[in-house]
């Protein structure tokens, strides 16, 4: 058991525009602010743009709790924006190209940290793939956490199917199954265990009802109740679920006790319009 788990959180720091509102955000980002504020050790590993924004980034960084030591200035290119459209509370997202988070350098890391948190919208550039890829190489995390997030310009199947081997907890949403096999849910389950012998843990997202888990090694899956809040945005949501869930699963609690804790994170930032 871990009393204060750390997480090495690699990845896209970006704005989230909401019209004329932004909120700081990134999957990455707020899996550390959530992991953060539950009391771990958060460490990200990314980039923001030599502008205003990019400074604004890194006061939200330091603000959060989370580590900016492996956070590089890109010049020539701006922080990451977004702009969110919500249409009764689910998100669609309108990127820009050639930002920050596309060149992310390699950290300088000199310890071993309790997990290794990355997705996918950071795997479409060169620079960023070739950084993970040596955190990866250097077991940089004792545990490898791979959050599926297909987005428009994010990476492609053939990198999806390179990280997998490198994966010992994968989550992804019910919308996202497509990109890893598709079918019926608890099959493509099994049949990922079967293929990734290193995967320990299956976190599948289904949105209004709810989640589960499929323990790989005891060949068991764990279900949620069906969330109660009243959606205003889910923004975020699943990245809090991660957060949680991942602190108390580091921290040596069951797996049902993970799952209820996530959910209630999930619910509330699901009541809110932000992430964080």
């Amino acid at each position: 058991m871990i009393n204060n788990p750390s997480a090495l959180c690699f990845g896209e720091i970006l704005f989230d525009v909401f019209g004329d509102d932004r909120c700081i955000g990134g999957a990455p980002f707020n899996f550390a602010a959530h992991f953060a504020q539950l009391g771990g050790e958060a460490v990200m590993v990314s980039a923001v743009g030599d502008d205003e924004l990019g400074k604004e980034a890194i006061e939200y960084t330091r603000r959060y709790g989370i580590s900016d030591a492996f956070v590089s200035t890109a010049h020539g290119v701006p922080t990451a924006t977004v702009r969110v459209t919500l249409k009764d509370g689910s998100p669609s997202y309108e990127f820009g190209k050639d930002v920050s988070y596309d060149h992310i350098r390699v950290p300088a890391i000199k310890k071993t940290y309790n997990m290794l948190y990355f997705g996918t919208l950071a795997q479409r550039a060169d620079d960023s793939e070739t950084a993970l890829d040596a955190l990866l190489c250097s077991r940089a995390g004792e545990e490898n956490f791979f959050d599926v997030n297909i987005r428009k310009t994010g990476c492609g199947a053939e990198r999806i199917s390179e990280l997998l081997e490198y994966t010992t907890i994968l989550k992804f949403s019910r919308e996202e199954a497509s990109a890893l096999g598709g079918g019926d849910l608890d099959a493509l389950c099994r049949s990922l265990a079967e293929a990734h012998r290193n995967i320990k843990l299956i976190i599948v997202t289904l949105d209004r009802d709810g989640s589960f888990v499929y323990d790989t090694k005891a060949r068991e899956f764990h279900f949620s109740r069906r969330p109660r809040s009243t959606v205003v945005s889910t923004v975020g949501a699943g990245d809090g679920y991660s957060a949680r869930f991942m602190y108390d699963y580091l921290r040596g609690r069951p797996i049902d006790e993970c799952i209820e804790n996530a959910t209630k994170l999930a619910e509330r930032i699901c009541g809110q319009k932000g992430a964080i």
